[in-house]
């Protein structure tokens, strides 16, 4: 395992230190670059969607469309959108995690230091949202980790841990610690990469809410659960006709569907004011010069799909 001396440096890395960090706030991130994606060997799920009904959709989905992603950069306030997935050494650091905040309860592991120097929990280089990261092993294993605070120092309950779940994937199996979404299934088997459309698999969605897990709905979208895009629909037809990413993306989701992985709630807890869907795309700048950015759906143009 790594000093901690080297486990800092690796930590704070050299993209974003003290100084520059300041710096890139001062221009509202305008100079910042984000690192290119990186292409790793990940299992992704590959299941042919078959349409079998219409969704029940509650009236808070009626009219509204999955969220625009920019991958390649980051907003006036530094914050990133996407999901990064990062190559990991043979060297390790300690982790802390479980319980949830003022829990008493904290568990331990190992997981890869970063080959990048930097670990980039999502919406790095200012980390928001849920946290959630993704590092490859050399060993072939996957971890994923969620409201993960990679400078915070062990702390004993009730003080949050360095992240709030852990889990080490093999093959698509969760082969110890928990997985990180409510539905149990893997971020990184579904995130599309600038290398996806060749290689095309199912797509990840996370809505606002959903039936079942920690879901409030009665009737609609069920956690879990897959949805695929009509191909008669109106977003299948203007994301075809854009071309490049979008037209492979759309293609995605009307032949493998879209994963219900996890839920993003509302703004400022109003149930009226629901969060916008959004795909699980991988962060970095190699998507410069692609459409990515432009690929949204109507939610209403997606249809429940088998249960498989």
């Amino acid at each position: 395992m790594a000093t901690p001396n080297a486990i800092e440096r690796l930590v704070w890395g050299q993209n974003v230190n003290t100084w520059s960090r300041l710096a890139h706030r001062a221009t509202q991130w305008k100079y910042f670059t984000l690192p290119s994606c990186s292409r790793l060997e990940l299992h992704k799920a590959r299941t042919v969607a078959i349409p079998v009904a219409e969704v029940q959709w509650p009236e808070m989905f009626i009219g509204l469309t999955t969220r625009p992603f920019s991958p390649d950069v980051v907003g006036i306030s530094g914050i990133s959108t996407g999901t990064f997935m990062q190559q990991g050494l043979d060297n390790t650091r300690l982790l802390t995690y479980g319980g949830g905040y003022g829990k008493w309860e904290q568990a331990r592991t190992l997981i890869p230091l970063p080959a990048s120097g930097e670990y980039y929990p999502r919406g790095w280089p200012t980390p928001s949202w849920d946290r959630h990261g993704i590092i490859t092993s050399p060993d072939g294993t996957v971890h994923e980790l969620i409201q993960f605070d990679p400078l915070a120092a062990p702390a004993l309950p009730p003080i949050p841990n360095q992240a709030l779940m852990w889990g080490r994937w093999l093959d698509g199996v969760c082969v110890e610690g928990k997985p990180c979404t409510a539905t149990g299934y893997a971020h990184h088997m579904h995130v599309w990469t600038p290398w996806s459309q060749t290689d095309p698999h199912d797509l990840a969605i996370v809505l606002p809410d959903y039936v079942g897990c920690d879901g409030t709905l009665t009737t609609g979208p069920r956690a879990g659960g897959k949805l695929v895009l009509a191909r008669a629909s109106g977003s299948y037809q203007r994301m075809v006709a854009l071309g490049g990413e979008c037209r492979s993306l759309a293609e995605a989701a009307a032949l493998y569907g879209l994963r219900i992985i996890d839920r993003s709630g509302f703004t400022n807890n109003d149930p009226t004011k629901p969060l916008q869907p959004h795909i699980q795309i991988q962060t970095g700048n190699t998507w410069v010069g692609s459409n990515v950015g432009k690929f949204t759906l109507l939610m209403t143009d997606l249809l429940e799909a088998e249960d498989v």
